[in-house]
């Protein structure tokens, strides 16, 4: 998806199967028509997902989610207004990289059906996952969730976590990371 606009229905899920790249590039900006749409879902350790320069992914449930592995570039990328921006679960993600990007709920508690009224819940949640979160020279920027990132049962590496703003969390002790 180079550069276009993509509206999406309340529920549609974008699945990247076994062998298959995705690739959202230049601009290109996802979000919803009317309730939340479910998100981009990899099935396989040989799933790509690349989500670069400047592009957008808004309104989903959980915007990005692997549970069976695959390789994720997350690059110069906003995500903004997701109950879930980032879910990776149960594989080693350590070929995947976060860098650059930007995670917000700008505007407050603002999402679509059906978490109207709320504000996202997690930007980065991993579950027994591991992968490299920004860049010593290209810092992520992560805001307006109730947890910032979120590790689970984890086997991420902390030196994998570098150079991320947390900030806008309602002065709650439990978020951020």
């Amino acid at each position: 998806i180079n550069g276009n606009e993509v509206f999406i229905d309340p529920g549609i899920s974008i699945i990247v199967g076994p062998g298959a790249t995705l690739t959202i590039e230049n601009g290109a900006h996802l979000h919803a028509c009317t309730n939340m749409w479910q998100g981009i879902i990899l099935t396989d350790a040989s799933s790509q997902l690349n989500i670069l320069t400047g592009s957008i992914i808004e309104d989903a449930e959980n915007a990005v989610s692997a549970d069976a592995g695959g390789n994720i570039q997350i690059i110069d990328a906003t995500f903004d207004h997701n109950y879930v921006s980032v879910f990776l679960a149960n594989e080693d993600y350590s070929s995947s990289q976060i860098i650059g990007s930007t995670f917000k709920c700008s505007n407050g508690y603002s999402l679509l059906p059906p978490h109207a009224g709320e504000r996202s819940l997690y930007q980065i949640r991993l579950t027994r996952a591991d992968i490299t979160i920004g860049d010593p020279s290209s810092p992520n920027d992560i805001s307006g969730s109730d947890q910032g990132i979120f590790l689970e049962d984890k086997f991420l590496n902390g030196q994998n976590i570098y150079n991320c703003n947390l900030h806008d969390f309602d002065n709650n002790p439990n978020t951020g990371l």
